[in-house]
């Protein structure tokens, strides 16, 4: 009878049930969270994102609603990772789900060092979620849905810009109106140029090509994005749940400090 070398399953299972509970899906809300956390350089507090890695994350939004999105979804829920019911396909809100704890029923063997049908079925289903997981990454549309890879992608956006903007615009001018942005953005993009020519020191974390972004180098304004912004775009971007005035840089010339000659600089109290 062939000997089972218990410590090479146990290298196999360590290795096996640490990729697949590293995995998980992200729905809509955290990914928002993460992805304003990251473009806030982590003013917006997500703790998973500090404490997690996310190469291997999936936005499961980005799946759409086909066989790809039905292959995470069910793989997730017999691994019994946490999953939003957001996130579920109609046909698993109707359908239950009998699941069985296979991570528990191999570690289990392996302490005793006892050969059951149980671990020989768990043993086997593993490696089989194993492939499939692997599988999933490896897919195209996965690929583009992959959290890393979308935060990566998000580093460039303006989106932190437009609710400083919009904050400005609702302290700053008489109303959201159109006809009265011009005063109170030519004020903001007073404030950008300051920041970029040192004459202002940039606030919180946000480097100094962040504020140049907000302008328009040839005309010397804010880019025309912004005084495109409709009123109800604005009203939305001041009633987020997440990006406040706090996390923003300040809305009054006042709240900046100016740039010491001497090189030394003092970051000014809000």
């Amino acid at each position: 009878m062939t000997e089972i070398d218990w410590t090479w399953i146990q290298s196999e299972f360590d290795r096996i049930a640490s990729e697949l509970k590293g995995w998980r899906l992200i729905g809509e809300d955290e990914y928002e969270r993460l992805k304003l956390s990251r473009l806030t350089y982590g003013l917006i507090d997500a703790q998973e994102w500090r404490e997690r890695s996310f190469g291997t994350a999936i936005y499961v939004a980005r799946l759409g609603d086909g066989i790809v999105r039905d292959m995470a979804v069910g793989l997730a829920l017999e691994l019994g990772l946490v999953i939003s019911p957001s996130m579920l396909p109609p046909k698993f809100l109707r359908s239950k789900i009998e699941r069985v704890d296979h991570f528990a029923v191999v570690q289990s063997a392996l302490d005793d060092r006892h050969v059951s049908q149980e671990f020989l079925l768990s043993w086997s289903r593993l490696q089989i979620l194993y492939a499939q997981r692997e599988l999933l990454i490896c897919l195209p549309e996965t690929e583009s849905g992959l959290v890393e890879n979308k935060l990566v992608g998000a580093q460039g956006s303006t989106e932190i810009q437009r609710y400083w903007f919009a904050f400005w615009i609702k302290t700053n001018a008489r109303s959201l109106s159109v006809f009265d942005r011009e005063e109170a953005g030519r004020e903001l993009a007073d404030i950008c140029k300051d920041v970029i020519s040192s004459k202002l020191m940039p606030w919180g974390p946000y480097p100094i090509d962040w504020y140049g972004r907000l302008l328009d180098e040839e005309q010397g304004d804010l880019r025309n994005e912004y005084y495109k912004l409709g009123i109800k775009k604005l009203e939305t971007l001041t009633k987020s749940p997440y990006v406040t005035p706090a996390v923003l840089p300040p809305l009054s010339r006042a709240g900046f400090s100016p740039a010491d000659p001497g090189g030394a600089r003092v970051q000014r109290k809000r």
